[in-house]
């Protein structure tokens, strides 16, 4: 199920088949300012419906990819899902940002441009190092 294997999930978002990237926390981190940058936003409100509808969206994405790799890895009479890695869920990383956003306008006043610079350095920083360890 997703609480009992999320961790496990989350140590393999930095795994892409059988290579591993040499800095695994630099995905959370960068998920973490992205986070942040969203919550700082001025304008952007989402109303409960449609915080309902992204939640169903999240555990669709979470239902279908088990089912998929229920489907295609998984042996008859198998009790866990074989196949299931942490990458198939990043989408559900960016979805569940927008589950903590405000439902009524709030104001801040501050910038983000030092958080973009840094999820921009890190994205640089996993790109180099998976090239020069695989490359």
């Amino acid at each position: 199920s997703l609480v009992c294997d999320f961790d496990n999930y989350i140590q393999s978002l930095s795994t892409f088949g059988w290579l591993e990237y040499s800095i695994p926390f630099l995905p959370m981190i960068t998920v973490v300012f992205f986070v942040k940058i969203c919550v700082q936003e001025r304008e952007l409100q989402i109303n409960r419906i449609n915080k309902a509808l992204i939640f169903l969206m999240t555990m669709g994405i979470y239902a279908s990819t088990c089912f998929a790799m229920y489907l295609s890895w998984t042996p008859i009479g198998s009790s866990t899902i074989v196949g299931v890695q942490g990458r198939y869920f990043i989408p559900m990383l960016g979805l569940s940002v927008l589950l903590f956003m405000p439902t009524e306008s709030v104001i801040v006043a501050k910038k983000s441009v030092g958080d973009m610079v840094a999820i921009l350095g890190m994205n640089a920083a996993l790109l180099i190092v998976t090239a020069i360890r695989y490359y």
